[in-house]
């Protein structure tokens, strides 16, 4: 399993292996979060719009009278 470690500015060099093997280059925007004590990171999507596109496709409903009558409970 590859090491890195922190430079003084905290900067961290991803290894070539792991940059090849996620297809990451120069350039890219990567995501990073925190989970316990693990720090995640990867690649972000060229597009938000698409990576996220059709997301909650059924979830108030498969047709639109379902749709509506979802909408229709919500409102008072």
């Amino acid at each position: 399993m590859p090491t890195v470690k922190l430079s003084s500015r905290r900067r961290l060099t991803i290894p070539a292996s792991i940059c090849e093997k996620l297809a990451i280059k120069e350039g890219d925007d990567l995501i990073m979060s925190v989970d316990d004590s693990r720090i995640i990171l990867f690649k972000a999507p060229e597009s938000f719009t698409d990576y996220f596109s059709g997301i909650a496709k059924g979830l108030y409903g498969k047709t639109a009278d379902e749709i509506d009558e979802y909408v229709n409970t919500e409102r008072p």
